[in-house]
């Protein structure tokens, strides 16, 4: 079987990662095969470190995904784990993991604190700096990086902010701004653009130059409280004094240090106390950062106060599990530390210093470093003894009282003679989630059996407390899931695996220990403290003040019992921390405004999905008296006119004075009282308001009186406000002289519409005078706004507007009355009172509904809980008199009372919460108008809301006797103490405590579940009853408790188990003896008696033994062979009567003695060796021969006898080992056979023998070599791509690949030639002389050798040789002379030249005309033409010569030419072709008959008739043809393969237009173009592009 080899695994970098992501997959490669090849993946822990649940790998396939989403900002930033990967036969190798997380932007900046506050003097200069902001943001690295911006606020640009810092400074003079509070609103943002939810408010206060803040006493404070206090203990206080002068009230406020809320701080007294629960592990100092102020607005101080927080001994010693198993061999040496207990406590000092101890180890064979935890061996170890150890090792703090917890070590003795399976691993660990569907396979043990004559093993549980929940299938070793798993209930397991395999009739078993952890599934909502809060907070104290804090709790682990508070919906009065539930102010409450608030908290963890539960919280707002008393009898500011009528006796009623506070309570309850100096003319009632006078007024002696009536509340301070009042003495109709004045009283309902007649002065003598000799005129009176208007003659008094009696209630007017019917007229002055009588128009109205109220419970009867405020609109009197009646109230019973005139709301019995948790109240309101039916009213719901105090204690319902088995396991829950207590919230959550008990020490009391289960063995007779006192307690305040007396029967059972007098039994017996014979004689007692202690032996499996069950002698029941089995190990048992029984085994060893029957034996018959040749003395192989018997019998001894004559080998006499004594060479010796002898050191000796034939193997060492150092090659031109030019062979005297020989050509080759591996050299391109005429090259020999190979070269050159390939080519073409048509004969005309790039005679050239001309001659070597006869005889077609240029190559090439002669004596206006020169693209393997170019001529007038054009030259092959109509060309031939016709792209196609040509040119080989000649406008030149075509690429 072969090791298997794991891929490298690199590093992994993330980001924020969702479920079911892949990241790696690992591969493992086994070169097995079958079964043994196959292999599957898994898991497993880190360094120091458990496997993290995050991630998951598929067993088959290797691939690693992650089962959560992953959060670098709330979880590690990387993982660190092992990949094992195992196959079919158990080997396995392990890889280690490492994935890192990318941050990425998923965190907004979060400020604290949130609202700041700082005052700055007039006087400041620009560039003081005011205050510094903070946000922070969980991101790292740019995403981390915070700035910082003014939102608003900043209007009149006085403020700057650092963007990077926070520091917020003033840039403006500010002298001018005293008195005022500039409100900033400042956001935070991090470089990925994120910005924070809530920005910070920042108040600050410009206070005048000559305002001082407050002045602290200390610059820093110093408390030190220990971390157990209850919450709302004192701490210290601050105190800060005003500066001389001012004496303003001081407010103190914790500004920043405490985000987690620990503590709060009277915002008057300066008192700091604690918020909630201090813990010193995670945060053992706290400084906070106080702010006192005082003024309006506000200047501001600060103080640091240093908060040590002590630590008590509150944490016990932690074990990183509460279970661990090791396998330590038998023949561990006495002295070895075989483990090293870790635990750690979190508290600090001597609370956290941790000592060891073993609990469990009565037969003392371990001892323990108290220090450092360190497990030895001082015992002697024994499988058949003992084969496993349970220790309980506790580990203890030096704290007061002493906290410990114990750690259970499962040592496993490993026996190293015996045959027993063995798994791969001692202990196996896996995580399941809990909820995991029940048959859920999740774990493969696997074990290997030693025997190699039996390999099936089988699998089975061992039956404990922890195996229950769990099954395994006995044939593959898969664990499932056999009920369901509950983490919350228990979230490890300890299993033990047993492997069970057959030797014989004997069973074999192996064991391992399953450590099962239960991971966490969101399955639990969170959980609220209590089903409602109820807070209160004093209106008017500044925002940010601590309310209360929510508390929850959620019975999940790790992030899905991270809590997050919210309040749902969002509230524009309240906030709450999202961590703590710390509720607090957003703003400054008024109770007058709305005395209570209810808002909806919603709890949610950060699983997925996410679970939330929502709670209502009720805040009452308590008062403040901050409110005065308002007069309702006039407007404010206004004074009040009153009239008496003088004469009347004392207390004669004036007014009813009404004033309303809107405070509650004390604070709301107004008295009246006068000022001035006429106050002792009148009195005025304290409560209802009554203005009476206190003595007989006369007008003559005053006719006004000016009071001030005082309305104050009963607050502390009081308020008090005063109405001046105008008391104006009327004269009564007694007193006035009856011939000058009348009085009239009238009344009018308010509400009249205008134009109502209120009355009339006329009186009886008046009314009989002539229309017009009486008038009446309104001269006076208290009717300022023209309410009524006098009818002049009638004397009607008429309503000019409507009455409202809450404007006035009482007017008087005075009204003159002329008398013209006399002789001497007169006048008289009537006197007019008019009462105004209110209508009830206005129902009492509540502020606000419904209200919520809160009462303690057993608060003392009498305890005023409210006091409702009804406002009636109307007027003085009964129609705004209210009185309060409680309709209706849920549950009934005389609970409550309310007071029908003052509406205070009180207890009337004392309230007991379990009974009645809350009321629901209909409170109406109904005001006094004498007319019952006319009396209006309204109603309002009350919610009465009881809180509960600790006022029961907690009642037992657990039963208080129990019977309890001996022999239950350690760790068994026997039972579970439940009590339960009718409080509410931590009044009712309860804690459980073993106070007291005989026996106690062998239970543990689970302070939170109530669960006992057992931590020391439990043994009846040792005691048969444990009677405990059980405690529960609950958290409130004030502690209560109940006590229990538990008593706990133990249940004898059968524990008495067999004794052997030894615990090994050892014995000898000579192999090859009869069966029969005895090998030794067992004994063991039992301390029971009876039946119990009556024994019989037996349990031997072995055929080869039997056992007599009542003496215990062992016999021998057949021959024995040493060499089959030199040792026995048998189990034997000794078994008690009992039902059921009980059983002891002990081991019996047998040692079986040698006699010398066996001889040596070779593993193999023959064997073969290679060895390198060259090689220094090197061992090649040890031989193995095995003797089977022992001793000197079975000692070997090795010798070569025969194969090695020149003694080129050796051989170790004693331990086999052959090797070379000097370098081989194969090249003379290849092959050699030896033959070695092995004997024994028996009496007489027995020997065998074996051959080995050894190969020499080659190595490279020899160089190849070439025949010739150079070689020198021709080859024509024209030759065919392919042409073998030469084949070369060298010589290599090694053998297979060291002697196989690759050629290769140098880059001086120039990809024109190709070797292949024959040795072949031939051509890959066409050789063109011209280009180049020869190659010199390097061709190289290089042997096979997979390392270090050698090589020869040889010179190669290759000389090209010239064909004719190239046609002649005329430099001019065509050859236009300009001549005079004088010109002599024999005069030298032109001379036609020609070049042709080809060699020797393909070069040579001779002219000659194409046809028979007259007129000319040329001379065949030169081309020099010369006139034979005038031109003046010539016609212009005479004067055109047709010039042949051919070459004496063979065959010779020819090109034709063309020569036009004119005469400067006439005009040629000819026919001209376009100026333009087209370069034409051409495609080979071109379809014939394709459109190429169009050739175009015309007249001098720009005509083109008559007009035929015709190809004379250049069209050798008819390649092209030419419409002689229109002039297009198109091709001839069906392809135009590229190289194929080289005379075609030589020359270029002479195309004529009558006795005009033109020159077509191609472009061809290797994309050349030829340039065209500079022509003249009757001249035309296209080129044509030869393109390579697909099948060339």
């Amino acid at each position: 079987m072969r090791r298997l080899e794991l891929g490298r695994v690199s590093r992994v970098p993330t980001l924020l990662i969702c479920e079911e992501t892949i990241l790696y997959e690992v591969s493992a490669t086994d070169a097995d095969s079958g079964s043994f090849g196959a292999i599957t993946y898994s898991i497993g822990s880190g360094i120091g470190s458990l496997a993290p649940v995050q991630f998951s790998i598929d067993q088959y396939t290797g691939r690693i995904c992650t089962t959560s989403q992953l959060d670098r900002d709330e979880g590690p930033n990387h993982y660190e784990f092992t990949v094992t990967a195992i196959d079919g036969g158990g080997l396995k190798s392990v890889a280690y993991v490492k994935v890192y997380l990318d941050d990425i932007n998923d965190n907004r900046p979060v400020f604290y604190p949130v609202q700041y506050a700082a005052s700055v003097s007039t006087q400041s200069l620009p560039g003081t700096a005011v205050l510094r902001v903070s946000a922070f943001d969980k991101d790292v690295g740019q995403n981390g990086k915070v700035t910082y911006r003014i939102v608003s606020g900043n209007l009149l640009s006085l403020f700057t902010l650092n963007r990077d810092t926070g520091v917020l400074s003033l840039v403006a003079h500010v002298h001018d701004r005293a008195g005022t509070v500039q409100q900033l609103v400042i956001s935070a943002r991090d470089a990925g653009g994120l910005t924070s939810l809530v920005n910070a408010m920042v108040n600050i206060s410009i206070v005048s130059g000559t305002v001082s803040p407050p002045l602290f006493e200390q610059a820093q404070y110093f408390f030190t409280i220990p971390e157990d206090v209850r919450r709302g203990s004192h701490i210290g206080s601050v105190r800060a004094i005003n500066s001389p002068g001012h004496s303003d009230s001081i407010s103190y406020t914790i500004s920043s240090g405490d985000p987690n809320g620990y503590f709060a701080i009277g915002v008057s007294s300066g008192l700091i106390q604690t918020s909630i629960p201090l813990d010193h592990e995670s945060h053992p100092v706290v400084i906070l950062d106080v702010q006192a102020s005082s003024g309006s607005p506000p200047a501001y101080s600060s103080t640091k106060v240093k908060i040590t927080i002590s630590d008590i001994n509150d944490n016990t010693p932690t074990f990183p599990t509460s279970s661990e198993s090791i396998l330590v061999p038998e023949n561990t040496e006495i002295g070895s530390v075989i483990y090293t207990v870790h635990a750690d406590d979190q508290d600090s000092g001597a609370n956290g210093q941790v000592q060891f101890d073993i609990v469990s180890n009565e037969d003392k064979t371990f001892s323990i470093d108290r220090t450092s935890g360190k497990l030895r061996v001082i015992g002697s170890l024994s499988f058949e003894t003992l084969p496993r150890y349970d220790l309980k090792i506790v580990a203890k703090d030096s704290g007061a009282p002493q906290l410990s917890s114990t750690f259970t070590l499962i040592i496993h003795i490993q026996d190293e003679s015996d045959n027993a399976p063995i798994f791969d691993t001692l202990t196996y660990r896996v995580e399941v989630k809990e909820g995991t569907a029940i048959n859920t396979r999740f774990l493969q043990v696997r074990a290997l059996s030693q025997d190699s004559r039996d390999n099936h093993i089988t699998y089975y549980l061992r039956t404990d407390g922890d195996s229950a929940n769990f099954g395994i299938l006995p044939e593959s070793g898969w664990l499932y899931v056999k009920s369901a798993l509950d983490r919350e209930n228990k979230d490890l397991f300890s299993l033990t695996v047993v492997a069970s395999s057959s030797e014989g009739d004997q069973r074999k078993t192996g064991t391992a220990m399953v450590r099962v952890c239960i991971t966490d599934e969101n399955d639990n909502a969170p959980k609220l403290s209590e089903d409602q809060y109820f807070f209160t907070i004093q209106e008017n104290i500044p925002p940010s003040s601590s309310i209360g804090r929510i508390l929850a709790t959620d019975r999940d682990h790790g992030i899905n019992s991270k809590l997050t508070y919210r309040l749902f919906p969002a509230h524009s009065s309240f906030q709450i921390n999202s961590l703590t539930g710390e509720i607090s102010s957003r703003v400054t409450f008024d109770r007058e405004l709305q005395a209570s608030h209810q808002v909806t908290v919603l709890v949610q963890d950060s699983g997925t999905p996410p679970r939330s539960v929502t709670g209502s919280v009720y805040v009452m707002v308590l008062d403040e008296n901050d409110s005065s008393p308002t007069f309702s009898n006039v407007p404010m500011g206004k004074e009040l006119i009153v009239q008496v009528i003088e004469g009347n006796q004392p207390g004669n009623l004036v007014t009813t004075l009404q004033a309303k506070d809107a405070d509650e309570g004390e604070n709301g309850t107004v008295i009246y009282s006068l000022a001035g100096p006429w106050a002792q003319l009148f009195s005025l009632h304290p409560t209802s308001g009554e203005l009476r006078t206190a003595t007989v007024l006369y007008r003559l002696e005053r006719h006004e009186y000016e009071l001030t009536a005082l309305a104050s509340d009963r607050g502390h301070p009081p308020q008090t406000t005063s109405l001046a009042i105008h008391v104006q003495v009327l004269s009564s109709a007694n007193s006035l002289p009856q011939s000058g004045s009348n009085s009239f009283t009238f009344s009018s309902m308010e509400g009249k519409a205008p134009g109502s007649i209120i009355g009339s002065v006329v009186s009886q003598d008046q009314s009989s005078r002539a229309n017009g000799q009486v008038t009446y005129t309104l001269v006076g009176g208290t009717d300022v706004d023209g309410r009524f208007v006098v009818d002049r003659f009638t004397g009607k008094i008429y309503l000019a507007q409507e009455l409202d009696y809450e404007l006035g209630s009482h007017y008087q007017l005075e009204i003159a009355v002329d008398d013209l019917s006399t002789a001497l007229p007169h006048s008289t002055l009537a006197i007019v009172d008019i009462n105004i009588e209110d209508r009830n128009e206005y129902a009492p109205q509540f502020a606000e509904d419904p209200i919520t109220l809160v009462i303690n419970e057993n608060a003392a009867v009498g305890t005023s809980i409210y006091t409702f405020q009804a406002v009636d609109k109307d007027g003085s009197g009964p129609n705004s008199q209210v009185q309060y009646t409680l309709l209706q109230q849920t549950p009934p019973g005389n609970f409550l009372h309310i007071d029908s005139m003052t509406g205070t709301l009180t207890a009337a019995a004392v309230i007991d919460r379990e009974t009645t948790p809350f009321f629901l109240l209909v409170v109406q309101a109904m005001d006094q108008t004498v007319e019952r039916s006319q009396r209006k009213s309204s109603a309002v719901t009350v919610r009465v809301f009881v809180t509960d105090e600790n006022d029961n204690e907690p009642q037992f319902l657990s039963p208080s006797v129990l019977q309890v088995m001996e022999d239950q396991p350690i760790s068994n829950i026997i039972s579970y103490i439940v009590a339960q207590d009718a409080d509410l919230g931590e009044n009712s959550r309860l804690s459980y405590r073993i106070k007291s008990g005989l026996g106690a020490n062998k239970l543990r009391l689970n302070p939170t579940t109530g669960a006992l289960s057992i931590v020391k063995e439990l043994d009846c007779e040792e005691q048969s009853w444990i009677n405990l006192t059980i405690e529960a307690s609950d958290h409130g305040t004030f502690r209560r408790s109940a006590i229990q007396l538990l008593h706990i029967q133990l249940i004898d059972v059968n524990d008495e188990v067999p004794t052997f007098d030894k615990k090994l039994y050892e014995a000898s017996v000579l192999e090859n003896q009869a069966a029969g014979t005895q090998v030794i004689k067992i004994h063991a007692t039992d301390r029971d008696q009876g039946l119990n202690g009556l024994l019989r032996y037996g349990g031997l499996v072995d055929d080869s033994f039997s056992i007599d069950p009542v003496t215990g002698v062992i016999t021998t029941s057949q021959s024995l062979d040493r060499e089959q089995q030199d040792h026995y190990q048998l189990t034997v048992y000794a078994k008690d009567s009992g039902s059921p029984p009980n059983v002891a085994t002990v081991t019996v060893s047998i040692k079986i003695e040698d006699e010398n029957d066996n001889k040596p034996m070779f593993e193999k018959d023959v064997y073969e060796l290679q060895v390198p040749e060259n090689q220094e003395r090197v061992p090649l192989f040890t031989m193995k021969a095995t003797d089977k018997d022992a001793g000197e019998n079975g000692c070997v001894q090795y010798e070569i006898i025969e194969g090695d004559a020149s003694g080129h080998f050796q051989i170790d006499r004693n331990t086999g080992v052959l090797s070379t004594n000097s370098g081989l060479d194969r090249e003379s010796v290849p092959f050699y056979t030896l033959t070695i002898l092995a004997e024994d050191g028996g009496t007489p000796q027995a020997s065998s023998t074996v051959s080995v034939h050894v190969t020499v193997l080659d190595i490279n060492d020899n160089t190849p070599a070439f025949p010739e150092s150079s070689y020198t090659i021709e080859i024509g031109e024209d030759s065919a791509v392919g042409t073998v030019l030469l084949k070369v062979s060298a010589t290599d005297g090694d053998e297979g690949s060291n002697g196989d020989v690759l050629y290769y050509l140098s880059s001086e080759s120039q990809g024109m030639f190709h070797i292949d591996q024959e040795g072949r050299i031939s051509t890959v391109m066409s050789l063109d002389r011209e280009k180049q005429p020869s190659y010199t090259f390097l061709v190289r020999g290089v042997d096979s050798a997979p390392s270090d190979p050698r090589s020869c070269t040889a010179r190669v050159e290759v000389n090209v040789k010239d064909v004719n390939d190239h046609s002649p080519h005329f430099v001019i073409d065509p050859l236009i002379v300009n001549i005079s048509k004088h010109t002599s004969v024999n005069h030298l005309v032109a001379t036609m030249k020609a070049d042709d790039k080809d060699f020797g005679a393909n070069a040579s050239i001779f002219y000659r005309f194409l046809r028979a001309v007259s007129g000319f001659t040329i001379n065949s070597f030169t081309g020099e033409i010369r006139l034979l006869s005038p031109l003046s005889s010539m016609s212009q077609s005479e004067r055109t010569l047709f010039v042949v240029a051919t070459d004496q190559g063979s065959p010779a090439l020819s090109s034709t030419g063309v020569v036009m002669i004119h005469l400067r004596e006439e005009h040629n206006p000819g026919l001209r072709f376009r100026r333009s020169i087209s370069n034409i693209p051409l495609a080979e393997n071109s379809a014939a008959g394709t459109s190429v170019v169009k050739i175009e001529a015309q007249h001098p007038d720009g005509s083109h008739r008559g007009i035929f054009y015709s190809i004379f030259s250049g069209n050798e092959r008819d390649a092209f043809t030419i419409h002689s109509n229109t002039g297009r060309q198109r091709t001839h031939a069906l392809t135009l393969p590229l190289g194929g016709l080289p005379e075609l792209f030589g020359n270029p196609l002479k195309v004529r237009s009558q006795d005009q040509y033109a020159l077509v040119r191609i472009e061809g080989q290797n994309g050349k173009i030829w340039e065209p000649w500079m022509m003249r406008d009757n001249e035309c030149s296209v080129k044509m592009k030869m393109e390579k075509s697909q099948e060339w690429q």
